[in-house]
């Protein structure tokens, strides 16, 4: 028995249900919440009462009434210790009942529901980075050796179980492996950390542990070997008939994608494609170094945090030394492996907490000295434990959500700017408390309210070249000179929806039958499933036809899940939305 068969897919005949486009958090957050049964799931993914508060959400005049559910509904978090709930798995996983086997895989429970089997259910899972869930994202704290995450333990794929993290690290006796997240001491936190609003501390998994935790639910749900590498080139609407009672109607997607193993091209068809592509395909460059890419430099001088991110990913081993070893050998340049940056001046522009992490590694693991590294931030370092405010993650944050959903879509983008710190819905530039402390005692230069006017490479006599840079000092008011000889660049994704590779060709195809995706600012517009909204050239709502449509996860679902949408917090939220609209659909 056990879940709908889910296999690597190619180009094949019929039309597929579902093409999952995107094997990080989110991707993998939607399959297990599709392959799990309705009834286990947990209801505290969006919100208290989730379709009732969520239907009355949309009533302005049922504002008070939301809020007066809100102040009753208790904390998004277990009231039982992680050890009990596993005591609690044991002893349910010996019973079994004509509907479901509770089994356990490396500590985790996996529900198989036996009548499931009649769904019938095609899905492909396309990814670029390899052919693994959680690739790139291994990628990420990898190359940057990040021990621990940023989110707490009941932020997680799994959708039986908020505690169900935890209950692994007891399990596996790794409960050393959460760490506390330590307040920052801001007025923010004082606010949150001395009432009942906070109920922290919260706690932290290691990397490991939660790379294994992601490991034991790939397993436990059958997902082994699911993913195709390859990379998406286009998405088509495909249109049979122009209209039907006076509407354009779309009977699904073509899909057309380019192999990881042999670069051969194939098209897929499928009816409904969940977008959970991330945002950080539309890199932000800023005008002064977009000029520079103009000029001659070598390989590896200005470098783009994700550039480097995508390159590494897309290897077997991650060896970030010998990377920048190669770099700089290509130049004819002598390094040692091991300290390949020996020496060599490093800007590094951002402010957020890749940037950070970005000049920890340079010392630690590219045998740089902090006295060669400028850190450089348009504004003052922002102290605050996670990338949003806290009223948006402990318990006011059913409150919060509530007047999310009751404002209009202009006004929400706005409630979007002012949770990351007036930056986009995509990357909030925040840094925790520990690596402001590190970044201010590391004798690193930092330059705070300061910006670049110009950078130019010139040729020196004795090495390759050297940056040449003009600064403007917004604390002094003056101008400054710099010199380095690298400049890493942690300047985040600039989101435009219509502009993203992929949305660019389903944009097209659905102009050439008079559709437009409808957007708000640079966020699409979604329907409560998620899923794209569309109009014609006179404004009209558009519907696919029964079963059809584009399901989007991750930053660009802001508008619908709120400030979270990107986190791991949002992967949950989004996958229960759109699993209960394609299991009913489908079922």
């Amino acid at each position: 028995m056990g879940f709908p068969a889910i296999a690597k897919s190619e180009a094949g005949d019929g039309i597929l249900d579902i093409c999952v486009v995107g094997a990080g958090p989110h991707g993998l957050a939607f399959l297990t919440h599709f392959l799990s049964s309705p009834e286990h799931l947990d209801h505290f993914d969006e919100h208290p009462n989730n379709t009732t508060l969520y239907s009355h959400s949309h009533d302005q005049t049922q504002r008070h009434r939301i809020r007066c559910k809100v102040h009753d509904t208790g904390a998004l978090r277990s009231k039982r210790s992680g050890q009990e709930i596993y005591k609690h798995f044991i002893s349910r996983a010996s019973t079994t009942s004509h509907r479901t086997n509770l089994k356990l895989h490396h500590g985790l429970k996996v529900l198989h529901v036996k009548n499931q089997n009649h769904i019938p259910t095609r899905v492909c899972i396309l990814d670029r980075c390899g052919e693994a869930f959680l690739r790139k994202w291994d990628t990420h704290f990898d190359v940057l050796d990040i021990p621990f995450l940023r989110s707490t333990t009941h932020q997680h794929p799994d959708p039986l179980d908020l505690g169900l993290l935890s209950s692994f690290a007891h399990h596996t006796k790794r409960y050393q492996e959460l760490v506390p997240l330590k307040l920052t001491g801001s007025q923010e936190d004082v606010d949150h950390g001395r009432n009942k609003a906070f109920r922290g501390p919260y706690l932290r998994p290691s990397k490991l542990l939660f790379r294994d935790f992601i490991r034991g639910l790939v397993k436990g749900f059958h997902l082994d070997g699911a993913v195709n590498c390859a990379d998406l080139t286009k998405i088509e609407a495909v249109v049979v008939g122009d209209h039907v009672d006076g509407r354009t109607c779309i009977s699904g997607f073509r899909i057309t994608y380019r192999n990881g193993r042999d670069g051969s091209d194939h098209v897929v068809l499928a009816k409904r494609v969940i977008l959970a592509v991330g945002h950080a395909n539309l890199l932000s460059i800023p005008d002064w170094a977009v000029q520079s890419f103009g000029e001659s430099f070598p390989k590896g001088r200005l470098l783009h945090y994700e550039e480097l991110v995508s390159a590494m990913a897309m290897t077997e081993r991650i060896d970030i030394c010998r990377y920048f070893h190669s770099l700089i050998e290509s130049e004819g340049c002598e390094r040692s492996i091991s300290s390949p940056l020996e020496h060599m001046r490093i800007l590094i522009v951002g402010g957020g907490q890749t940037s950070v992490h970005l000049a920890q590694l340079a010392v630690s693991k590219l045998g740089s000295h902090p006295s060669n590294i400028t850190f450089l931030t348009r504004s003052t370092l922002r102290s605050q434990p996670f990338d949003i405010s806290l009223q948006w993650l402990s318990t006011t944050r059913y409150e919060s959500m509530a007047s999310f959903w009751t404002a209009n879509h202009e006004h929400r983008g706005r409630m979007l700017r002012e949770a990351r710190g007036g930056s986009n819905a995509g990357s909030g530039a925040s840094v925790d408390a520990e690596c402001v402390n590190w970044l201010r005692s590391s004798g690193i230069h930092v330059k705070e309210e300061c910006e670049v006017l110009s950078a130019s490479w010139l040729p020196t006599p004795t090495t390759s070249g050297e940056w040449k840079l003009k600064l403007w000092d917004d604390l002094n008011c003056n101008e400054e000179d710099l010199t380095c000889d690298l400049i890493w660049l942690a300047t985040g994704n600039a989101m435009d929806f219509r502009k993203e590779p992929v949305v660019e060709s389903l944009q097209t195809s659905l102009q050439t039958h008079g559709l437009e995706i409808r957007t708000q600012g640079k966020l699409p517009v979604l329907n409560q499933d998620l899923s794209l909204q569309l109009v014609d050239c006179m404004g009209c709502m558009a519907r696919p036809d029964h079963g059809v449509g584009v399901h989007v996860m991750g930053a660009y679902a802001a508008l619908e899940l709120g400030p979270g949408a990107l986190n791991l917090m949002g992967a949950r939220a989004g996958a229960c939305r759109i699993s209960r609209s394609i299991r009913h659909l489908i079922s």
